[in-house]
């Protein structure tokens, strides 16, 4: 079961290939899981979108993430569930969030737009910059060499298109940071409660929950 939005997508073709898709809109996914428990065992893998908005609207433990997963899943005492992701998430206050990469002070010293996301950013800074921009951001983040990283493995073997894509200064926002970037629609994410794509445990680790409602 996945969401209309994707439901054509070459990833979804490729990951659910030989599946039967159903797809469905935000609201009609309790209804489309309901109708699909058959009298013999059956698997049914139901795609949650709005659960991940949810999420970063109010934080991943938030009585509304509670809630929305309470109302969409079975409770009939008959029913395994087995919950996962794709990444973490950890809970923030957007009264605390900074965003430290969109200063005027701080894009003057770069050569081009940041890559990455709220919570780790790739920049592309002139060698004569970099020890300014190291400690513009050095309360905000751990900032590394993006030559040192790589070096040490830290994301596998060289692939040229992503080392391009990594700058040559990493920056990974410290405790509950943002660094900010622009979304693909032009507006800054400040109201967000919930984020991930960091270095924190909450976010790297790949929940699974098994129990039956």
């Amino acid at each position: 079961m996945q969401s209309n939005f994707t439901l054509n997508s070459a990833l979804t073709r490729w990951s659910t290939a030989g599946a039967t898709l159903h797809g469905h809109g935000d609201d009609d996914l309790p209804a489309l899981i309901a109708a699909a428990r058959l009298p013999d065992p059956a698997y049914v893998h139901p795609y949650v979108p709005a659960y991940d908005a949810i999420c970063h609207r109010f934080g991943p433990s938030s009585a509304e993430a509670a809630a929305h997963l309470a109302d969409t899943l079975p409770r009939d005492h008959r029913t395994l569930l087995l919950i996962t992701a794709d990444h973490g998430r950890r809970d923030l206050h957007p009264a605390a969030l900074r965003w430290p990469t969109r200063t005027p002070e701080l894009t003057a010293l770069l050569s081009g737009v940041p890559f990455g996301e709220e919570r780790v950013t790739y920049l592309n800074v002139p060698e004569r910059h970099l020890t300014q921009v190291r400690a513009l951001l050095t309360l905000h983040a751990h900032v590394y060499g993006a030559r040192d990283l790589w070096n040490a493995g830290l994301f596998g073997p060289p692939r040229s298109s992503f080392r391009a894509r990594t700058g040559n200064l990493i920056a990974v926002a410290r405790d509950d940071q943002t660094l900010g970037r622009t979304s693909p629609v032009g507006h800054m994410f400040e109201d967000l409660w919930g984020l991930h794509g960091g270095w924190s445990s909450t976010e790297m680790l790949v929940p699974v929950i098994a129990l039956t409602t």
